[in-house]
This record gives C-alpha cells, sequence and structure tokens, in this order.
C-alpha cells in the first residue's frame, strides 16, 4: 500500500512538473499555410509514432528538430531529455501499447498513447500534439483515467 500511495503522489508530481507543457502546446496560432500531412497524403500515425520513438528513445535532438518554431521557443533538447527522464523515474519505462488514437483537443490534433509501464500501477498516457505540416508541437502526460476533454 504504501508503493502505491508512493506512486500516485509521484504520478501527481509528475503531473504538476510537466504542467507547463500541455499549455504550450495548445496555445493558438496563425492558420496553417503550405502542404499539410492532409493534402500530401502523409501518413500521420507513422509520423506521431515516429516522434513518439524519438522521445522514448532518448533521441531528443531529432524530436526537436521536428518541432514547430513555437515549440522551439518553450524548450531545448536538454529540457526535452529531462521530461523523458522525469517521466521515466516516476512511470518506468514503456513495456507495452494499449492503445493509440487520434482526438481533436482545444481545437489541436492530438497523438494519444496508453501503454503500460515498468513502473506498474494504472496505464499511463503520453499526449503529442502535432500540427497540420506534421511538426511535433508539444505534449502532456496523464493516467488513463485523468484523460483530459477532447473536442466535441
Amino acid at each position: 500500500m504504501r508503493t502505491r500511495s508512493r506512486r500516485r503522489a509521484a504520478v501527481a508530481g509528475l503531473g504538476i512538473i510537466l504542467g507547463a507543457l500541455p499549455a504550450m502546446a495548445q496555445s493558438t496560432g496563425a492558420a496553417p499555410t503550405g502542404p499539410t500531412m492532409a493534402n500530401t497524403a502523409t501518413d500521420s500515425l507513422a509520423i506521431a509514432r515516429k516522434y513518439a520513438a524519438w522521445f522514448f528513445t532518448g533521441q531528443v535532438d531529432s524530436l526537436w528538430a521536428h518541432q514547430s518554431a513555437e515549440g522551439k521557443k518553450s524548450n531545448t533538447p536538454a529540457e526535452l531529455l529531462q521530461t523523458l527522464m522525469d517521466l521515466t523515474g516516476q512511470v518506468g519505462v514503456e513495456d507495452r501499447i494499449v492503445e493509440e488514437r487520434f482526438v481533436k483537443r482545444l481545437g489541436k490534433t492530438q497523438y494519444w498513447r496508453t501503454s503500460q509501464f515498468s513502473g506498474g500501477g494504472e496505464a499511463f498516457m503520453v499526449r503529442m500534439v502535432l500540427t497540420p505540416q506534421g511538426e511535433f508541437a508539444g505534449f502532456g502526460f496523464n493516467t488513463k483515467s485523468q484523460a483530459p476533454a477532447v473536442d466535441p
């Protein structure tokens, strides 16, 4: 029981520590111009999976290189790596994917990847915001039961 309470507190703390990232990712910006994933028939699931793999394997320079210009103003590769270290320190490493899906949240497309992690406990979700051009624009984290509301 003590470990479970500590884990819940740690996950709650992680949410507070990383609270600024989802806000940054969901800020409004100018309408996109030029080619988009939709009009170029780009496989958005493949892109999202690649970004998640880069994040989970510590390839933060690659992830940062594909980050939107707005997102680059709010973090560095070192900060992305610190986020990964904080996350794995709290929930462990990803063991298996439970569910993947795209949702609209606050008008933005998000890739939601829910997985079981080596730390045990409830399935944990990584939410990655993607721009229409396929750039990484930020992320959020929460347990599956704490998933935020999506657009109607």
